[in-house]
């Protein structure tokens, strides 16, 4: 139940001015809540080896240090709620007539 809360406040925080002070406000708690949910190693842990991220992105997770390194493959940690048919995406056409086209020449 939390989580379809916290989903819609996202919705919500998403159509709301950035520069507004509920905006703002919003932000901070949703930042702190998700910050606080996820746990941190204790600084223990962290030594010479982990002060810095890789370039390959190696060793960014203490307990899977191959974990989100580039060259390995990709897995999804979680299955999508709601996915968008191919029907649905926008025509290709339009996408290029919109953004890409040029309209004069230089």
């Amino acid at each position: 139940m939390f989580l379809l809360q916290f989903a819609a406040g996202l919705d919500l925080l998403a159509t709301l001015p950035p520069d507004s002070k509920i905006a703002q406000d919003m932000s901070k708690q949703a930042i702190s809540k998700l910050y606080n949910t996820v746990p941190h190693p204790p600084s223990a842990y962290l030594g010479p080896t982990h002060s810095f991220r890789a370039a390959d992105g190696g060793g960014n997770n203490l307990q899977d240090v191959n974990y989100g390194r580039a060259g390995t493959s990709y897995a999804r940690s979680v299955q999508g709620q709601f996915c968008n048919p191919p029907t649905s995406l926008p025509d290709p056409g339009l996408i290029f007539d919109t953004l890409l086209k040029r309209h004069e020449v230089s």
